[in-house]
């Protein structure tokens, strides 16, 4: 609570310093999380968002309070007071919170009771994210059916070399003649000698 302001929201300052935090790259996401009751009492804080929304940075408004308003705490168990010793009275006003988120990509969201703030940044990531990439794919589109050309050509060259047989070599052919001119060897017809002996009856042997 003590950060809270004690005469209204200053959102031309803040979005100046802010402005002065941020550098000129866009490489990264970037976010601005302001945490208000969305009085503001300057009208001048839109010609400092110009500058904020040129550098991309992308604002997280969390509205406090209450529309009927109500006394803000100072943490020591008092409450907060101006510089004439009143207490300082809280009212939501959301529309410049909204303004801040819209016009910059960001999210509004109501915070006076709980807001899961990396959920916030996850969905804002998320939607910028969206935005980007179907900008990119319409215009990178293009046809790559030229890259399984060229292997397509080189597996039709090599079926064909394995289906024509090779050609004979000319050793091969004049061998081939050679053996189908030569005429095949007949068997030999076994002769034989016939023994006649006197004891016995005639022996046949067979000649070498």
């Amino acid at each position: 609570p003590s950060y809270l302001p004690q005469a209204g929201t200053d959102y031309a300052g803040m979005l100046r310093v802010a402005n002065e935090a941020f550098g000129q790259s866009t490489a990264a996401d970037r976010f601005l999380i302001v945490l208000s009751d969305g009085e503001a009492h300057d009208p001048d804080w839109r010609r400092a968002l110009e500058d904020l929304k040129k550098k991309e940075v992308k604002v997280i408004s969390l509205g406090i309070g209450t529309a009927a308003g109500g006394l803000v705490p100072d943490g020591q168990g008092g409450v907060i007071k101006d510089g004439r010793g009143a207490a300082v009275l809280s009212k939501l006003e959301p529309a410049t919170l909204e303004e801040l988120a819209q016009a910059t990509g960001g999210v509004y969201r109501e915070a006076s009771n709980w807001v899961d703030l990396a959920e916030l940044i996850q969905e804002t990531v998320a939607q910028g994210k969206t935005g980007d990439f179907s900008k990119t794919r319409d215009v990178r589109m293009a046809e790559r059916f030229q890259w399984f050309l060229a292997p397509g050509i080189l597996l039709l060259a090599l079926s064909f070399a394995l289906e024509i047989p090779s050609l004979p070599t000319r050793r091969r052919l004049a061998l081939g003649t050679t053996t189908a001119g030569a005429p095949l060897p007949l068997p030999l017809e076994k002769k034989t000698t016939r023994l006649v002996s006197k004891e016995g009856p005639p022996v046949l042997a067979r000649k070498p």
